[in-house]
This record gives C-alpha cells, sequence and structure tokens, in this order.
C-alpha cells in the first residue's frame, strides 16, 4: 500500500504532469475545491464521470445514547457531503489491492469431534481449578 500524500505532494506530481508550475497548479486545486464547496452549500451534486459524483445527503434528527453513561441525547438534523467513486477509481483501487502482498493467515486449526471438545474444555477447567 502506498503512503498518504499530503496537499503539496499533489501539486508537485500535478505540476510535473502537465508542465506548470507549483504556484499553478496549487491556484488550480484551491479553484477545483472552491467550486465543490460553493456547490455543496446549494444542495449540488458534482459529477465527473470515471472519477466519482459528490452528493448531499440528508441526515434525519435523532436519539443516540451516551456509550459512557447510557444518557440518551439529541443528535440534530444535517446535511452531509457523500462522495460515491466512479467505476474508474474503483477499478484503480481494485488493482491496487490485487498488486498487493497478500496478508498472511493464520493455519486453521484442525476441528475436533464434539465430544472430544468437550472433554479438553473439561480438562482445562480441572487444571485451572488445581492450580488455585
Amino acid at each position: 500500500m502506498s503512503d498518504i500524500k499530503s496537499r503539496g505532494d499533489v501539486v508537485n506530481e500535478v505540476a510535473a504532469q502537465v508542465d506548470l508550475t507549483q504556484k499553478e497548479v496549487d491556484r488550480i486545486l484551491r479553484a477545483f475545491e472552491s467550486v465543490i464547496m460553493r456547490q455543496a452549500a446549494t444542495g449540488g451534486e458534482i459529477r465527473m464521470v470515471g472519477f466519482g459524483s459528490f452528493k448531499i445527503t440528508h441526515r434525519a434528527a435523532r436519539i443516540s445514547r451516551n456509550p459512557r453513561t447510557g444518557e440518551p441525547s439529541e443528535v440534530a438534523a444535517r446535511n452531509a457531503i457523500r462522495f460515491v467513486p466512479g467505476q474508474a477509481l474503483k477499478d484503480a483501487a481494485a488493482s491496487s489491492l490485487k498488486d498487493a502482498a497478500p496478508a498472511k493467515k493464520k493455519p486453521a486449526k484442525a476441528e475436533a469431534a464434539p465430544d472430544e471438545a468437550k472433554a479438553e474444555k473439561k480438562s482445562k477447567k480441572s487444571k485451572k481449578k488445581n492450580k488455585s
């Protein structure tokens, strides 16, 4: 898996590809972000065929619980932006996974017969009792 790229890394790469200065590419990238933010603020959608779509979704108000205290709290309704990747981006991500080394798997335990498993559990329990 490749490392994380910062905004500066992206600007450098794009500048090298399109033969523009880093300053020009940074202005273009900021303009692109601005267009997306303005469109999101108006509730619109941006579709870039092959890359993906930015969509606004509405999240209804709901009651949640504080995990520490269990006390209910109200979460207000809100709009959220959602990115849906296009087919070309999905394919690129899938091919990067194919190129990556497969994860090492632990060897599977041999399954014992049900009676043997019960007997093994009982012997473990008795060993624990004997240690006490």
